[in-house]
């Protein structure tokens, strides 16, 4: 009995350290995605199929000029002037399309009432559940022209 017990520790000695190796390495995944996904120089937003922003990174918030938790479950649309609309449907609209990544410019209304000139950079792809998706990249339109 005593030697079952001894040989039971030391398998539980043994996945405590796997599971320490595991966090460690979990770890080190999330502070690299954080740097890749939330530092990046242009803003970042995953998009549902309607639009909706699903998760943004901090660069997209700074650029749309509002807290980033305020922008899950905000149409992208709501921050495209009026004049550009139907531009973002129709780029919406040829990703659902075969033929890969889509582009367009078109003008952004920040949450303080300026504009920002922005390309958008976009393709379909799949979430975790399956679900179809839009990956987009904002670039500041005047900083990639050099104005």
């Amino acid at each position: 009995m005593l030697h079952e017990l001894q040989v039971h520790q030391t398998e539980l000695e043994m996945q405590n350290e796997e599971l320490r190796r595991v966090h460690a390495e979990l770890d080190l995944a999330r502070a690299r995605t954080f740097d890749l996904y939330d530092l990046a120089p242009v803003g970042l937003c995953t998009l549902s199929k309607q639009g909706v922003i699903q998760q943004a990174n901090l660069t997209a918030a700074t650029m749309l000029g509002a807290a980033r938790g305020a922008l899950v479950k905000q149409l992208l649309s709501r921050f495209i002037l009026k004049e550009h609309q139907d531009t973002f449907y129709l780029h919406l609209k040829r990703l659902l399309e075969p033929g890969g990544p889509q582009s367009c410019e078109l003008q952004l209304l920040k949450g303080d009432g300026t504009e920002l000139q922005a390309q958008l950079e976009s393709v379909a792809a799949q979430d975790a559940d399956g679900k179809l998706v839009f990956r987009v990249a904002l670039i500041d339109a005047r900083a990639r022209k050099g104005t």
